[in-house]
């Protein structure tokens, strides 16, 4: 279901919006070049590796303790990263665009995608309380993508739309 109107109605606008976040990537980059990485742990938390085996485990351990709820929510979350990281994937190697680093494959970031993707699910499953926490931990893992100089905020913004509408189509 990923391929529809409603997706290119979600990924057109952001695919602009990252064009337009592209013009100041270069300004961000210089202005966290001597920064090292401040805002550490961004990185282990978006991690498909990460991600994925918390979803599983969220899973079974709903259907372990015959929670329904949590054991969809875990299902939810499990299919939204497999969305999330094909999709990533698929891009990254269409485009294969430069990281500020010099390593391949930038665009779009997969952290931003595999956490703004368990935000979504997390926010629809268990309410705002929960969105505004996973929400905060998405934002907090792309910034600290960019000031590692690991990806291009340009790079972030999609991510973070492509996980989201993989998150919305589940």
């Amino acid at each position: 279901n990923f391929v529809s109107m409603d997706t290119a109605k979600n990924l057109g606008p952001a695919a602009v919006g990252a064009m337009a976040v592209h013009a100041a990537d270069q300004l961000l980059r210089e202005h966290f070049e001597d920064t090292g990485n401040p805002w550490p742990g961004g990185n282990t938390y978006g991690l498909f590796v990460a991600q994925l085996p918390a979803a599983f485990g969220w899973w079974m351990v709903g259907h372990a303790l015959d929670h329904a709820n949590t054991a969809e929510a875990g299902r939810d979350l499990a299919r939204a990263q497999i969305s999330a990281m094909s999709w990533t994937y698929a891009v990254k190697y269409a485009v294969n665009r430069d990281r500020p680093n010099g390593d391949p494959r930038a665009f779009p970031s997969g952290h931003a995608s595999t956490s703004f993707a368990t935000a979504v699910i997390l926010q629809r499953h268990y309410g705002w309380k929960a969105g505004v926490a996973a929400f905060a931990a998405a934002v907090y893992t792309g910034a600290s993508r960019v000031t590692a100089a690991k990806h291009w905020a340009s790079d972030v913004a999609f991510g973070a739309a492509l996980g989201m509408q993989s998150a919305r189509v589940v």
